[in-house]
């Protein structure tokens, strides 16, 4: 499976990461971990840029991040929908103003189907940060974005959702069937 996958990527930049990943996984030890750009990591100056204007779905959305270094990269974002579960993190996002036609911030999380899960938030879990965790200090409301956005435009969604990126993918297969969006996956959590 990871030869098929491996064959899949279109540049030796991308199979030299893959590799990297695959013998940190394998090893455990950080020596074998690549190195991540946190200067370029949504708008990486070796792939070719994103279709605009930009249709975006930011799920794990923290302040903004995300949607700031894509603007700062002159990108033109016509929309977003961004989630986060995080009430800190959330209160900072909705004050934040962002040059855009239409921005929408929801207080929730983003899974394959729709149900209440418990999370750890960052008032509680400094230095390690909010993420979904069974003995989490509150209950969020968690969503599949298939559920949420029928039919709305979508060309990027981006995910930093501190483990749940494969139950948040399983949450928009239809979504993702239809329109083909890019995707921004973290792929760094256990």
């Amino acid at each position: 499976d990871f030869a098929h996958v491996r064959q899949l990527l279109s540049d030796e930049r991308s199979r030299e990461i893959f590799d990297a990943i695959l013998r940190y996984r394998q090893s455990g030890d950080l020596a074998d971990c690549p190195h991540a750009s946190l200067a370029d990591e949504y708008v990486p100056a070796d792939l070719p840029r994103y279709a605009t204007p930009l249709q975006m779905i930011d799920c794990g959305a923290f302040t903004g991040v995300a949607i700031h270094k894509l603007i700062k990269a002159d990108y033109a974002i016509d929309s977003f929908v961004a989630f986060e579960p995080d009430p800190t993190s959330f209160e900072t996002l909705t004050i934040r103003r962002f040059p855009v036609r239409r921005g929408i911030s929801l207080p929730l999380g983003t899974w394959s189907s729709t149900k209440q899960l418990r999370f750890t938030s960052s008032e509680s879990s400094i230095p390690a940060g909010s993420h979904l965790d069974a003995d989490g200090d509150i209950v969020v409301q968690c969503v599949a974005v298939d559920d949420i956005l029928r039919g709305e435009p979508v060309n990027l969604v981006k995910f930093d959702v501190e483990g749940a990126e494969v139950e948040t993918l399983k949450g928009m297969e239809r979504l993702i069937q239809a329109q083909r969006p890019n995707l921004l996956v973290s792929a760094y959590h256990t």
